[in-house]
């Protein structure tokens, strides 16, 4: 143990252990250290007192004296002050219970009931919560050591501020969740395209054992040729240049295959601007390479049945018009010269009859398909369809039930039920007249 010569402060005699000290400042971030810490290690025994004084004045780190039985700040140096927010006279009015939160003193009391006993070393309280003077809530590391003077019980307290480190830690421990559970591949390399860092998902993807070490790994190990000069030539400077770049490359895992993926390549800069690492994010894109294929094979055999179908309708068109003109022959030399021939030597009523059929027939030949009353008139039975198109070419009611051999009655009935499919029932709109303009 080293022992450093006596010191007083504002008259009291202490003994500091500077060797635990200079231990303890050794941890620390703070950049003012460097020549406390010479002067420090400079030290012989022999040194005038206040020049102890101006140590504890001067030190980078926060450093008070409370008393053990009341918790009162005896003395506080110039860190403290500045990094706290508190003037000398409020510290030294105050307990150490008014710069930790209220939720937090019942373990500051416990903290100090178990401390170990002994005086002139010193010993760590790990890290608790401090509160500014503004309510800020910082996380100070904590050094003390017991002193005794005069009887009077005190504690020397070291503070090193955590806060910043602690959430540099935490955040560290988020993105190594982050890259641990994430499911796309996620690495980084130098720029020599050495690899330093590929997360559990990258690992499985590439065929690497999760205890693997990749820094003896390079690019190229896992990329086909094209796809590394790809890379290098285009993604790399592209993304040096711009910050980022993105594609559709192929990795090439460790048993051969090649798994296609979109990536992402980053540069990722130091404060002085030179580019430190790349970093990558690849997506195993194989199920919707595989979808995409078969999307396609899906859309050449649709064009193909398109094709057929065209193919089939353009033939079906050609037999209608082929069948139509054999039916046109049909009727204009065989059908229509032998209606003509009957109504020279019947009665004037089936001349009527056979005029009907000529017209019905000429309709049939000349006029479009979807002007015939059945496709017009889908919602009429065969009969309501037959009674109609006899209205059409001007018979009553008494012709057409002669014609059908029914009733009048029935015919009546007929009609009124077609008045009424066609919306005509409360309208005076004559029947003959609508179906003749339909």
């Amino acid at each position: 143990m080293h022992v450093a010569p006596p010191c007083v402060f504002s008259g009291c005699l202490i003994r500091l252990h500077f060797g635990s000290i200079k231990e303890f400042m050794k941890t620390s971030q703070n950049s003012a250290k460097s020549e406390f810490l010479n002067n420090l290690m400079s030290l012989e025994s022999n040194e005038p007192v206040e020049f102890y004084r101006v140590l504890f004045d001067i030190n980078p780190l926060p450093m008070w004296l409370f008393d053990e039985e009341t918790l009162a700040f005896v003395e506080v140096n110039g860190s403290a002050i500045k990094h706290y927010g508190y003037s000398r006279e409020e510290f030294l009015s105050m307990t150490l219970k008014e710069i930790r939160p209220e939720e937090d003193i019942p373990v500051l009391f416990q903290v100090l009931s178990t401390n170990p006993p002994g005086t002139g070393r010193f010993f760590s309280s790990g890290v608790r919560r401090h509160r500014k003077k503004n309510g800020e809530i910082i996380f100070s590391e904590i050094l003390w050591c017991r002193i005794s003077i005069a009887d009077r019980k005190l504690k020397l307290v070291v503070i090193r501020d955590v806060t910043e480190e602690k959430k540099i830690k935490e955040d560290q421990a988020r993105l190594h969740e982050i890259l641990s559970t994430a499911f796309d591949l996620i690495a980084y390399a130098d720029n020599n395209m050495k690899m330093l860092f590929v997360n559990p998902a990258g690992r499985r993807m590439l065929g690497l054992s999760d205890d693997e070490e990749v820094t003896n790994l390079q690019i190229s190990d896992y990329h086909p040729q094209w796809v590394y000069e790809l890379i290098t030539q285009k993604g790399i400077p592209h993304a040096a240049k711009y910050g980022m770049w993105t594609g559709e490359t192929v990795l090439l895992t460790r048993d051969g295959r090649e798994i296609p993926i979109f990536q992402v390549i980053m540069s990722h800069k130091s404060a002085t601007g030179k580019i430190e690492i790349f970093s990558t994010i690849a997506k195993d894109i194989s199920n919707q390479k595989q979808a995409d294929a078969r999307l396609k094979d899906t859309e050449m055999q649709v064009r193909e049945k398109n094709i057929a179908l065209r193919e089939v309708l353009h033939q079906l068109e050609i037999d209608k018009k082929e069948m139509k003109n054999r039916l046109d022959a049909l009727l204009e030399k065989s059908l229509f010269p032998l209606l003509r021939s009957l109504k020279k030597n019947i009665s004037q009523e089936n001349v009527r009859h056979i005029e009907i059929i000529e017209k019905n027939l000429d309709e049939l030949l000349h006029q479009p398909a979807d002007s015939h009353l059945s496709v017009k008139l889908p919602s009429l039975a065969p009969r309501e369809l037959e009674i109609c198109n006899l209205i059409r070419n001007g018979l009553e009611s008494r012709e057409i039930a002669r014609i059908l051999k029914t009733s009048l009655l029935t015919v009546e009935t007929q009609r009124n039920k077609i008045r009424k499919k066609l919306g005509l029932s409360n309208k005076s709109v004559s029947l003959a007249v609508y179906l003749k303009n339909i």
